[in-house]
């Protein structure tokens, strides 16, 4: 009886010995993990940093596609790491922003937002714009396509202004992506990757690389399964490469509500007025591309572009943009980072308005 007792005594022990060896090995990883994402933030701030430099150094009097910050996503070694940096200008969004703090004066975005969205095959436009002004105003007064109080049965109206662009997908009327391709640079995006994804797999790199895990996969994929990193640019700023859509590259809520006609999107533009068409909004790509629009009367150049349609629009347009979204990731595995920023520029001032982390 002693003898068996002793014996099971030892193996009890060395259960728990085994157990506590993998409670070890499961907190070095998390410890190494932990510790590689945090080098990883800081090396993603910095990088955030210099996109701040280049929208200080831009003292033009014009943003536009050949503004220094205006590049694209750029790709740096850092470290050994792979770090994605990119500068999108947010005045090249359709303003939400001026419907939430005007949410009973906003009739020309509202007529806008309307278009918007039927140019973008959804016929959902009316429902949008009153789910959303709904969403956002501070009374209880439901819109006649919109919603109040617990009329969603997964959620209360919020009756105030969206922090984030996740709260505008949640409504009904956004959860369809428009008929719109994404302003992203393609061929950056799927070298970038598959140079990433190699290097992880095996087929070239070494060491810490070939661990990479599904949280790193679902890091370099993306929340919105674009088949990308999720940094996006303008159009403007690509040249025409683009692929499929998502509605946080056409609208912003930290936008100062003006909408740069030197950088924004063509659907963007096509939206402003029922009198814009394709063949206008081709002719403004075409000569932004030659040279910058310098003030927006400029456009009465533009043929097709007469008194009353400039009238119409002018005062919702901009040469010069102040609110931008500076993101950088860091790719690597563990520990992917990716910092995500909205700040506005004030001459060489630069403030931040969003800051995140993914």
């Amino acid at each position: 009886m002693i003898i068996m007792a002793v014996l099971g005594a030892i193996v009890i022990a060395l259960v728990i010995a085994s157990r506590m060896a993998g409670v070890g090995l499961e907190a070095q990883q998390f410890y190494k993990y932990t510790a590689e994402r945090e080098n990883n933030y800081q090396m993603a701030r910095s990088a955030v940093e210099m996109g701040f430099e280049l929208l200080r150094a831009d003292n033009g009097d014009t943003d536009s596609v050949n503004s220094v910050w205006a590049v694209g996503a750029v790709s740096l070694e850092w470290e050994g790491k792979n770090v994605v940096i990119s500068v999108v200008d947010e005045e090249s969004k359709f303003p939400l922003s001026v419907m939430q703090k005007n949410t009973n004066n906003c009739a020309f975005w509202s007529e806008a937002l309307v278009r918007l969205f039927e140019n973008g095959g959804l016929g959902k436009g009316e429902e949008a714009r009153d789910q959303f002004l709904d969403w956002v105003d501070s009374d209880s007064q439901r819109r006649s396509r919109g919603a109040e109080g617990n009329d969603y049965a997964d959620m209360i109206v919020r009756n105030s202004p969206m922090d984030s662009l996740q709260e505008l997908f949640a409504l009904p009327a956004w959860q369809e992506g428009p008929n719109y391709k994404t302003p992203h640079n393609v061929a950056d995006f799927k070298e970038l990757e598959a140079n990433y994804n190699n290097s992880v797999s095996g087929e070239s790199g070494s060491g810490d690389n070939n661990n990479a895990t599904n949280t790193e996969n679902s890091f370099l994929n993306g929340s919105n399964n674009d088949g990308g990193f999720g940094l996006e640019v303008p159009e403007a700023q690509t040249q025409g490469m683009r692929e499929a859509a998502d509605w946080k590259d056409f609208v912003s809520i930290y936008s100062s509500g003006k909408i740069n006609v030197n950088t924004a999107p063509k659907d963007i533009l096509l939206c402003l007025d029922s009198a814009m068409t394709t063949t206008i909004v081709d002719e403004i790509d075409n000569k932004r591309r030659s040279g910058a629009f310098k003030r927006v009367e400029d456009l009465r150049d533009v043929a097709g572009i007469d008194a009353d349609l400039l009238f119409r629009i002018q005062d919702q347009l901009c040469v010069k943009s102040k609110i931008f979204t500076v993101e950088a990731s860091v790719l690597s595995s563990p520990g992917g980072v990716k910092v995500h920023s909205v700040v506005k520029r004030d001459g060489g001032k630069i403030q931040v308005i969003y800051w995140g982390i993914e």
